[in-house]
């Protein structure tokens, strides 16, 4: 989860609008291709016996894919998910570059605000995974959010270096609950042999949502203020949020958890 990219200083989609737009709709269209295939899978009827461990398998997997779909919390992961690429795609792309011509911070400064938010990531994951019991997955996930949107929203309200330094470490301290908290709901939500697609299904949503949040922060920045998009993240955050109140249930995983 939360896998956001390496916090290195790029901004390719700025320039090039359009190949970003190309590359939104060729992240799509592998999904795509993949729903048609399972479908048209599920209504195949092996013909020949020679096949019939291949059909059975496909049959398999094509089973395991609905069960998943079926799952409140896969689902919540996967629209969650999308909330949060769309809404920190931000920080790997303008940020930067904003920081640097706007707000005048040196490169030295801005590598200062990755470096704390990578350490602190780090640092956070192993405590969230002694506590998560204690705390609940969903509370803990619920606070990831929560946290990433605080610190959007002080992103958008101050230009001092010493504030963007506590709010980076605080979207650290987010990020590390959200890699620890997300990852573990996916996988005691489904059966164990489940686990393998449901983490790519995940990831493959993470990743058509790191695409549209690429593009989409691209086209705002000629239109809105960075002031306005960073609190529009919040906002897209707040909604990953009241995704995961309303879909997330505790009761499918618990004594998973806790055994």
């Amino acid at each position: 989860m939360l896998g956001l990219p390496s916090p290195k200083v790029r901004n390719p989609f700025l320039e090039l609008q359009k190949l970003s737009g190309i590359f939104l709709v060729l992240s799509i269209l592998p999904i795509v291709g993949l729903l048609a295939t399972i479908q048209w899978k599920s209504n195949q009827k092996s013909e020949n016996i020679h096949f019939r461990k291949d059909s059975e398998e496909e049959q398999r997997i094509v089973n395991s894919f609905r069960k998943i779909l079926r799952s409140r919390n896969v689902i919540g992961i996967c629209l969650s998910r999308v909330t949060w690429a769309i809404s920190t795609v931000v920080i790997n792309t303008l940020f930067p570059i904003w920081a640097k011509t706007d707000l005048l911070f040196t490169t030295y400064m801005v590598s200062i605000l990755f470096s704390a938010s990578g350490a602190i990531n780090a640092f956070t994951r192993m405590p969230i995974g002694i506590i998560v019991n204690k705390v609940g997955l969903k509370n803990l996930l619920i606070l990831c959010y929560s946290l990433a949107a605080i610190a959007f929203l002080i992103f958008s309200l101050t230009s001092e270096f010493i504030i963007f330094l506590a709010a980076m470490v605080l979207f650290g301290l987010a990020w590390g609950i959200g890699v620890v908290s997300d990852g573990i709901i996916l996988t005691v939500s489904v059966n164990p042999k489940d686990k393998s697609l449901a983490i790519a299904t995940a990831s493959a949503v993470m990743t058509a949502g790191n695409s549209l949040g690429s593009y989409t922060t691209g086209v705002l920045h000629n239109i809105l203020s960075m002031s306005t998009i960073f609190q529009i993240s919040s906002a897209v955050l707040l909604l990953g949020v009241i995704i995961l109140i309303f879909t997330i249930r505790e009761r499918q995983f618990k004594m998973r958890v806790n055994t």
